[in-house]
């Protein structure tokens, strides 16, 4: 398309039905593009519905497997003519592409048109939208992308789902435990109190009251017998007066070695005890109570981060779940960091996450150790690359797509070290993204590392899709949204 020559024949501005006919004036010459996106053009406003909305988002399909060597054309223009309306929608600042239907009507500047047909120049020579508009969604947050960084897909969307239950797990673990020990102490606390005073606490209620009694009979009946008159007469008048003094005497007595209103100092200890463990957790931990049943801390690494968005994603997921975190984003590529830090910023996670450029483990410090492992490593074989399509194989980086050979080579780095990078807890993992059908070969890696009888345990692998090791780890086929088998978790039980 020649859009300096054809602008010059532009009114000085142009409705978005005006221009979605006129760009389907400049692609008239090539009847494929008579597709149901130009019938979109005469619909009728009023039945837009919200399932319109999901049907006019940029079809991902074609580059969602992007193991799959054959992708029709009708998909590509398809895909095309969906991302054309997203521009739209981006360029005019509209709330979402289904808010193009709605404006038809709407007035495009001069200006913007010039950017808008730019922006459509580069979307028909295949460059992928994500990269024209510089962001792209994941996990229903955007992170920013260009063409250092492999774009955000939803396959990998099951490691951070992944992730996100084992920390719901986790929670709710340890906050029983939490809940288990603070009772202990409590009570601990309470039969120490008991033990100082050498006697059971409910029983020394009891016995000062029966021990006054003793006393204000034994006074009772010397005065009668002093007095040489009957019991009886005398038990009337004196017996008020000498229990009312006697019991006063006894009490105050009583207080005074105690120091203490004796009804008062029933509640007190149990009080006492509870106020001062909070205190003193408050204290040591230097934070509220209640938040410090809340917040244990986590530590998390991305192998590969690219973009950021699986660290971040996790972060934002362990952070809702009331967890404090510290993360750990690795790259062999500088350029993909920088995209990584900006991403972070962006999420308000600078101060949280470390970026390291590294091959992997290799700039690791092997004294941290993590509670989860997060890998998405190159994994697409040298024969598969070169069947790939223009609009992934042109413009996506290449070192983030194959290995160069078979697409395994990178999965042995970066397993051989997970049992001594994790710590030694439980609930501790790693979530590793796979290509299609390389599953049980990137598990293989793993049994063959840590165990015996490799070939018994992928069959049963194969056929219950989880499985349990004398070594305290499990592993587990993760499936992403079209019920592919694309991640692997490696588990410490």
């Amino acid at each position: 398309m020649n859009s300096n020559d054809n602008l010059n024949n532009i009114s000085n501005s142009m409705s978005i039905k005006e221009w979605i006919m006129y760009i389907r004036l400049l692609l008239s010459g090539d009847k494929t593009y008579n597709s149901l996106f130009y019938k979109n053009v005469d619909i009728n406003v009023d039945t837009i519905s919200n399932n319109t909305t999901n049907n006019i988002y940029y079809n991902e399909n074609i580059c969602r497997n992007i193991n799959t060597n054959i992708i029709s054309n009708n998909d590509i223009i398809e895909s095309i003519h969906k991302d054309i309306i997203i521009l739209i929608a981006h360029v005019l600042r509209l709330e979402s592409p289904a808010h193009v239907f709605l404006n038809l009507d709407m007035k495009i500047p001069p200006f913007i048109l010039s950017e808008l047909e730019r922006m459509v120049d580069r979307r028909l020579k295949n460059e992928p939208l994500a990269y024209i508009i510089g962001y792209k969604e994941f996990w229903s947050l955007d992170f920013i992308v260009n063409d250092n960084v492999l774009i955000p897909r939803s396959d990998s969307e099951i490691l951070v789902e992944s992730i996100a239950k084992i920390c719901n797990e986790r929670k709710n673990y340890e906050n029983i435990n939490i809940y288990d020990k603070e009772i202990d102490k409590i009570n601990k606390e309470i039969d120490k109190e008991n033990k100082d005073k050498d006697e059971d606490y409910s029983e020394f209620h009891q016995k000062p009251q029966l021990s006054v009694i003793d006393k204000i009979n034994k006074e009772i009946d010397k005065e009668n017998k002093d007095k040489d008159e009957d019991y009886s007469e005398f038990h009337q008048k004196p017996q008020l007066s000498v229990i009312n003094k006697e019991i006063n005497k006894e009490i105050d007595k009583e207080n005074k070695d105690k120091d203490e209103d004796y009804s008062e100092f029933h509640q007190k200890p149990q009080l006492s005890v509870i106020n001062k463990e909070i205190n003193k957790e408050n204290k040591d931990k230097d934070e509220d109570y209640s938040e410090f049943h809340q917040k244990p801390q986590l530590s998390v690494i991305d192998l590969g981060t690219g973009s950021g968005a699986l660290i971040i994603s996790v972060i934002k997921e362990a952070m809702k779940l009331g967890f404090l975190v510290n993360g750990y984003a690795i790259d062999n590529n500088i350029k993909a960091l920088r995209i990584a830090n900006l991403n972070a910023k962006y999420h308000d996670l600078e101060n949280i996450i470390t970026f390291i450029q590294s091959s992997w483990w290799n700039n690791i410090d092997q004294d941290i150790k993590f509670d989860y492992i997060i890998a998405n490593p190159p994994y697409i074989s040298l024969n598969e690359f070169t069947n790939l399509h223009s609009s992934i194989k042109e413009y996506e980086p290449r070192n983030a797509l194959t290995d160069e050979f078979d697409g395994l080579s990178h999965y042995y780095n970066i397993i051989k070290e997970i049992p001594n990078r994790l710590k030694k807890n439980k609930h501790s993992g790693a979530i590793i993204e796979c290509g299609i059908n390389q599953i049980y070969d990137i598990a293989e890696i793993f049994i063959k590392l840590f165990t015996n009888n490799s070939d018994k345990l992928i069959k049963l692998l194969r056929e219950e899709k989880k499985i349990y090791m004398y070594n305290n780890f499990s592993l587990e086929i993760k499936s992403d949204i079209e019920q592919r088998e694309r991640a692997l978790l490696i588990k410490r039980i």
